[in-house]
């Protein structure tokens, strides 16, 4: 089925232990990758490395923004980053992507705000590092 313009990413949502964060730009993607574990004998056949999976690495996920000190979700980044404490989140995609959820658990590892200039908006940006089997739900 070809894409549509309800597929786009606005809309898209982000909570934290269970608080929206607002005034967001940008939910970075969620990337899991599987590390490479050599395998290889001294009697492995042709001359070839042999692999096998590892474990999962659930990675980290990055979050771009407009500073807004009044957000309730902003703080509690901040407070939860200072504080080393782990917090439930989820990602959910607007109807037009099924409405679809990614979640799990994580503890953010980044907070900056960014450059202030006479004309524009300051920004911020916030890494979380995924701790755990992340769900994604249709």
């Amino acid at each position: 089925m070809p894409a549509t313009a309800a597929d786009i990413g606005y809309g898209t949502t982000f909570t934290w232990h269970s608080q929206l964060i607002g005034e967001l730009t940008r939910i970075g993607s969620v990337s899991l990758t599987t590390t490479k574990v050599d395998a290889t004998t001294l009697d492995t056949p042709d001359s070839y490395k042999e692999y096998m999976p590892g474990l999962i690495d659930p990675g980290d996920l990055a979050l771009e923004g407009w500073l807004d000190p009044d957000d309730a979700g902003q703080v509690l980044l901040l407070a939860d980053m200072n504080a080393r404490s782990e917090q439930a989140w989820v990602i959910t995609f607007p109807a037009g992507i099924s409405s679809a959820t990614w979640g799990g658990n994580g503890y953010v590892v980044g907070f900056a705000a960014g450059d202030a200039t006479p004309e524009g908006l300051v920004p911020f940006t916030a890494t979380i590092a995924l701790s755990d089997k992340p769900a994604l739900t249709p």
